[in-house]
């Protein structure tokens, strides 16, 4: 499909890359405010279709009302806090948001709604694929399985839900603290090391984002954001500029265990947990639609190089 115009919605980190990256590409991009809604936690993806049209206009931004059938619709909004608490907000912004978006995005007759969703709704499964069904492990999933539900049930035909990966920028403090654990001393990697990293960069995830606007074959409703090919000892290596002292994998996969169960009661503790089996064990991330899409990225490793420079420089 040949859009017009890119409307993107929110003002963080995904949203002004995408704009970045549909501008160089020759796009007209309008950047719009996100409406700040709430919602009950744990809502049914139905019940939150349900109140998405309930919403009354005057509580909704003004541009909303002038989408146009040649627009694409990116949602780029929503809390990205793997450590939120259960609350009306982070359920407002990450499941009744896109409802509400995908509503008026039919009702205008846009072809493509974009939503950005996290594959962390898969919970922590080794392997996931476009059709992995949810199983959320935190509030932040489970409100963000609930959003991609509800946009498949009410508007599968011209939505499509991206399972981003876990996204990275030197404005974010996770991202400077993982580079500054994997530049220390003490920083060690399980030995055999063979997972595939989930690390990805704003832009590589916009890169996909605008092929799957206007990509010749429609995506299905909920499709993944495909890995860059490098294994969590390559992003680490790259980083350190060598590679890392090793401990046996058992003892590694223990700790994660431990914290793992500590995070029962604390939410800071399943945080850690799901950041460190990431980093030493990474997932098999099959994203079968960017393949047959034959979708590539641009130099990935320079991507994650240049990453973990300009963090060292902050």
């Amino acid at each position: 499909m040949n859009s017009e115009r890119v409307v993107v919605v929110g003002s963080g980190l995904v949203g002004a890359a995408v704009s970045e990256c549909a501008s160089q590409q020759g796009y007209e991009v309008l950047r719009c405010s996100s409406p700040r809604l709430e919602c009950q936690p744990s809502t049914a993806p139905a019940d939150v279709l349900e109140t998405a049209a309930a919403v009354p206009p005057n509580r909704l931004p003004q541009w909303l009302g002038e989408l146009k059938p040649t627009d694409v619709l990116v949602n780029a909004a929503g809390i990205a806090d793997p450590g939120a608490a259960d609350e009306p907000g982070l359920w407002g912004a990450n499941a009744l948001t896109p409802a509400v978006l995908a509503l008026y995005a039919h009702h205008a007759g846009v072809a493509r709604l974009v939503h950005i969703s996290s594959v962390a709704v898969a919970g922590n499964r080794r392997r996931v694929e476009d059709s992995t069904p949810t199983a959320p492990h935190s509030p932040y999933s489970a409100s963000k399985a609930v959003g991609e539900r509800a946009l498949a049930l009410g508007f599968g035909a011209t939505t499509t839900s991206v399972r981003a990966l876990s996204i990275h920028d030197p404005s974010r403090k996770i991202t400077r603290r993982f580079v500054r654990a994997a530049t220390s001393k003490w920083c060690v990697m399980p030995t055999p090391a063979t997972g595939l990293s989930t690390m990805s960069t704003a832009r590589q995830l916009a890169e996909f984002v605008l092929h799957t606007a206007n990509a010749a074959v429609p995506p299905p409703p909920v499709i993944a954001q495909p890995q860059t090919g490098l294994t969590c000892e390559q992003v680490v290596a790259i980083f350190r500029g060598g590679p890392s002292p090793c401990l046996p994998a058992p003892v590694l996969k223990a700790a994660v265990l431990g914290l793992h169960t500590a995070g029962h009661k604390s939410r800071a503790a399943h945080a850690l947990s799901r950041q460190l089996d990431v980093l030493w064990f990474g997932q098999v991330v099959d994203a079968g639609w960017a393949r047959d899409t034959a979708f590539t990225y641009n130099q990935p490793e320079l991507a994650i190089r240049i990453l973990g420079e300009e963090c060292r420089l902050r």
